[in-house]
């Protein structure tokens, strides 16, 4: 089965699955989470790949940033444009903040590759790449059988599992300088008022019952 055919079995399968269990995107849960972590840095012109509902691009112009745009394999939002992270249509050196958040974790290595080449030439000298992925995630735990095609699929289309380590490397072997690495349990911090604050709690909680985050900022020098 060629990788196109097989991505989109994968989101039917899996948009199923989070259609039934009522599951939101997770971009749209922890948006304003991301601007808070990383607002120090931005600066536009501004793209978010993997944009999904547009909700971190409408966090990032309500602080007054204008030049910010976003693209998604499967937009649900008019401001949001139909693209691919393998091939992004834009000039060289056009952006100088681009966030890619839980994304590259539905890709194949062949397509981490291709799309990180693709940003580090879309974004300007000095500019800075804010990337999250899961942390360490098991992914058979989160596995289940189509029911329809008797595909075994994770329940939100993650194909990847990252650590610290594995995650750096990539970036550093694409040409990226990393300025920080940090593990936050993000869905759990964006549920509470204060949640920046509780952060080291629930690192200490078992992948189980919080999920956690890598959030890797990188910058091309």
């Amino acid at each position: 089965m060629d990788n196109e055919k097989y991505q989109k079995i994968l989101e039917k399968c899996s948009k199923e699955k989070r259609d039934k269990l009522g599951h939101k995107y997770f971009g749209d849960k922890v948006s304003k989470l991301i601007f808070k972590l990383s607002k120090k840095l931005i600066r536009g012109p501004i793209l978010d790949i993997g944009a999904g509902t547009g909700t971190l691009i409408e966090v990032i112009k309500n602080h007054g940033y204008k030049e910010v745009m976003g693209i998604d394999l499967y937009p649900k939002v008019d401001f949001v444009k139909e693209g691919v992270i393998t091939d992004l249509h834009f000039s060289d050196n056009k952006f100088k903040t681009i966030f890619c958040i839980e994304v590259i974790e539905h890709l194949t290595d062949q397509q981490i590759e291709q799309g990180l080449n693709e940003i580090y030439r879309v974004l300007d000298w000095g500019g800075v790449f804010v990337l999250t992925v899961p942390f360490d995630e098991i992914l058979e735990k989160n596995s289940f059988v189509c029911p329809h095609c008797g595909g075994k699929f994770h329940r939100v289309g993650h194909l990847q599992s990252f650590s610290k380590e594995r995650i750096t490397t990539i970036a550093r072997n694409h040409g990226f300088t990393i300025l920080k690495t940090r593990v936050y349990a993000l869905g759990a911090m964006a549920k509470l008022p204060f949640g920046l604050h509780f952060n080291w709690l629930f690192k200490r909680a078992n992948y189980d019952f919080i999920g956690k985050s890598l959030m890797v900022v990188c910058k091309k020098k």
